[in-house]
């Protein structure tokens, strides 16, 4: 997915304990990073496509 990887200072790492928003997790054995889904998808496009397919899956099941 990344091409590089960037070292980065600690004094440039934030700690939000109260985390709110939609998010994905990468969990090492050190350390959880905590990625906003809105950073990586388009969230209402996302649902608009997900919404689609449980109507087909739906329409599948009635038939």
């Amino acid at each position: 997915m990344f091409d590089t990887v960037e070292i980065i200072k600690s004094s440039e790492i934030r700690q939000n304990p109260n985390f709110q928003r939609p998010c994905t997790v990468i969990a090492t054995a050190h350390a959880k990073i905590y990625m906003p889904l809105e950073e990586l998808v388009d969230l209402q496009s996302e649902h608009e496509r997900l919404t689609k397919e449980l109507v087909k899956a739906q329409e599948g099941l009635e038939r």
